[in-house]
């Protein structure tokens, strides 16, 4: 007693569309989001390099330039705090 394949067929496919989440394309989801005082959206490249900088100003100046013990602190390598000091011309003021 087994059932064609295309009935099998049918009815999975009748499942799975009742099953699946409704989805919204991204104009929807902003529009039901609000449109009021909206921020821009900064990029995650410019916040993590705003964060990378006090970071390791915060380690610099507490350390009293030592680099050395600035890198322990962050725990990062010597040369990769001198790179990144360099990258994002950090200089003492």
């Amino acid at each position: 007693m087994s059932r064609p394949l295309s009935e099998i067929t049918q009815n999975s496919s009748m499942n799975q569309s009742e099953q699946e989440p409704k989805r919204t394309d991204g104009a929807e989801r902003a529009a039901s989001q609000g449109q009021g005082n909206e921020e821009p959206i900064a990029s995650l490249r410019s916040v993590r390099m705003q964060v990378e900088i006090k970071a390791i100003m915060a380690a610099l100046q507490r350390t009293g330039w030592n680099r050395k013990q600035a890198a322990r602190l962050l725990k990062i390598s010597y040369r990769g705090l001198l790179y990144k000091i360099r990258q994002h011309n950090i200089t003492a003021a």
